[in-house]
């Protein structure tokens, strides 16, 4: 072999050896980037999760703050007590939690409104089985106001 045809081999060695890590910095790159969009859809998704949640909980708080009976309402004394109690707003909050939701502290009557805790498990989207748990806990408190009072 002469010498001429070595460097002609090796510098073809060389480009091709350039050629193929750049094809491992593409893949590199696209991993990365596909990674990071499966965590923007996952956290997205815990997001909407999280929204339900909250909505739900604004509902169960609006239904035991309405649950005053308008005759007590409007035939009570000034200093009639027409709200339920903490206990009570509690056990209404368990009554009618939806499934797969769960009643958490603080539940009950605070300084004239009602407020309403739920918890639930939400599974992270994405993520196998085998990475942890898989699973995230997202909470969400909501408060209504209960109706006052106004003598007639």
């Amino acid at each position: 072999m002469s010498a001429g045809n070595a460097e002609k081999s090796t510098g073809m060695s060389a480009r091709n050896a350039e050629n193929g890590n750049m094809l491992l910095l593409g893949l590199g790159l696209w991993m990365v980037l596909v990674v990071l969009l499966g965590g923007l859809v996952s956290v997205s998704l815990l997001y909407v999760e999280r929204r339900e949640l909250l909505a739900q909980a604004d509902a169960m708080a609006l239904e035991i703050a309405d649950d005053l009976s308008d005759a007590a309402y409007y035939q009570g004394g000034p200093d009639a007590d027409l709200g339920p109690s903490s206990q009570e707003a509690y056990e209404k909050a368990l009554r009618i939690v939806p499934q797969g939701y769960e009643v958490a502290q603080p539940t009950g009557i605070e300084e004239g409104n009602v407020v309403v805790t739920l918890s639930t498990s939400a599974r992270i989207a994405l993520v196998p089985n085998g990475f942890g748990t898989g699973t995230v806990r997202l909470s969400a408190t909501s408060r209504a106001y209960l109706r006052e009072h106004v003598a007639p």
